[in-house]
C-alpha cells in the first residue's frame, strides 16, 4: 500500500485552508496599527473631554466666587444699615446762645431755624421789683418780631417763635436776667461771626456827650463803670436832632456789660455817671 503524503503547501494555500505567514504578519501589523490609531483617538477624545470638564469647573468656580462676593456685600450692607441710620441726626432742641445781664441792652445776633424758643428768667434786683420785657428783633427787616415777658418783678417762662433768620433780643429791665435761645433742628445753623474794630474809647469821670460817630455796620458798646454809689447810664442819640435811639445801660455802679446796635448812621453817646468809667465803641465786619 502506497504511503500517504501530505499535499504540498502550495496546494493548501491555493485551497485557502492555510493563511500564508506573510499575510498573518500583515494582518497583525494592521491590527496593531488600528489599535494604536484607536488608542490615540480615544486618548485625544479623553483629553478633549477633560479639557472641557476643566473649563466647566473653572466657570462654575468663577460664578460661585462672584455669587459669594455679592452675598457678602449684601450681608455687610444689611449689618451696617442700622448703624448708618442711627448716626443720622434727628431734630432736637439745641442751645445756641445764653445772655445774662441786669440792665437795658441788646444781645449779639443769632441765627435760628424755622422753630425756636427763648427761656427767660428774671430776678428781683436790690432796688426792689422792676420792669422786665424782651423784644425779639428781626435783623433782616430791622423791625420788632415779637414782645414777651412784659411784667414787673421776678418771673420766668418760655416764649416759642416761628420763623428762621437772624435775630437779636432787646431787653428793657431793672432786673437781673438770663435768656437762653434754643432752636429745633437736626443741624445747628451757622452762627454769625464778626471781627470788631475799635472806633472810639472814652475814659472819664462824670457826665459826658461824645462826638458824632459815623457807623455804617452793626456796632457795639462795651462799658465798665466804677464807684460804690450812683447810677450809670448810656443813651444813644441821633447826631442831627439829638433824639434818643436807645438806652443801653441804666443801673447802679459798679457794673459792666455790653450792648449791640443794628441801626446804622451818625450817633452820639450821652453818658451819665457819678464815678469813673470806660466806654469802648466797636464796629463789626462779617467774616
Amino acid at each position: 500500500m502506497r504511503p500517504r503524503f501530505k499535499r504540498p503547501l502550495l496546494d493548501r494555500i491555493r485551497s485557502k485552508s492555510i493563511v500564508p505567514r506573510s499575510s498573518l504578519f500583515a494582518q497583525l501589523a494592521l491590527a496593531v496599527r488600528l489599535h494604536s490609531t484607536q488608542g490615540l483617538d480615544m486618548n485625544r477624545s479623553n483629553e478633549e473631554a477633560d479639557c472641557q470638564r476643566g473649563v466647566r469647573i473653572v466657570r462654575l468656580a468663577r460664578t460661585a466666587i462672584v455669587a459669594l462676593v455679592a452675598i457678602t456685600l449684601v450681608i455687610v450692607a444689611l449689618i451696617a444699615l442700622p448703624r448708618v441710620a442711627s448716626k443720622t441726626p434727628k431734630p432736637s432742641w439745641h442751645t445756641i446762645a445764653v445772655y445774662r445781664g441786669d440792665s437795658n441792652g441788646t444781645t449779639a445776633p443769632f441765627a435760628v431755624a424755622a422753630r425756636w424758643r427763648v427761656r427767660w428768667r428774671a430776678a428781683t434786683g436790690t432796688s426792689g421789683p422792676g420792669p422786665f420785657g424782651v423784644v425779639a428783633l428781626s435783623l433782616a427787616s430791622g423791625q420788632p418780631f415779637d414782645l414777651f415777658g412784659d411784667r414787673v418783678g421776678a418771673g420766668q417762662g418760655i416764649r416759642r417763635e416761628e420763623g428762621s433768620g437772624l435775630f437779636a433780643l432787646q431787653v428793657r429791665t431793672d432786673e437781673s436776667y438770663v435768656l437762653t435761645v434754643e432752636t429745633w433742628t437736626a443741624h445747628v445753623p451757622t452762627q454769625p461771626h464778626h471781627s470788631w474794630r475799635t472806633v472810639a474809647t472814652y475814659r472819664a469821670h462824670g457826665d459826658m456827650l461824645s462826638p458824632a460817630l459815623s457807623l455804617k455796620r452793626p456796632w457795639r458798646v462795651v462799658w465798665s463803670a466804677k464807684g460804690n454809689s450812683g447810677t450809670f447810664a448810656i443813651s444813644v442819640l441821633h447826631s442831627v436832632d439829638q433824639i434818643p435811639s436807645d438806652v443801653i445801660a441804666n443801673l447802679p455802679a459798679p457794673a459792666n456789660g455790653e450792648s449791640y446796635e443794628y441801626e446804622t448812621g451818625s450817633f452820639r453817646l450821652d453818658i451819665a455817671a457819678s464815678g469813673s468809667y470806660a466806654v469802648i465803641v466797636q464796629q463789626g465786619s462779617n467774616r
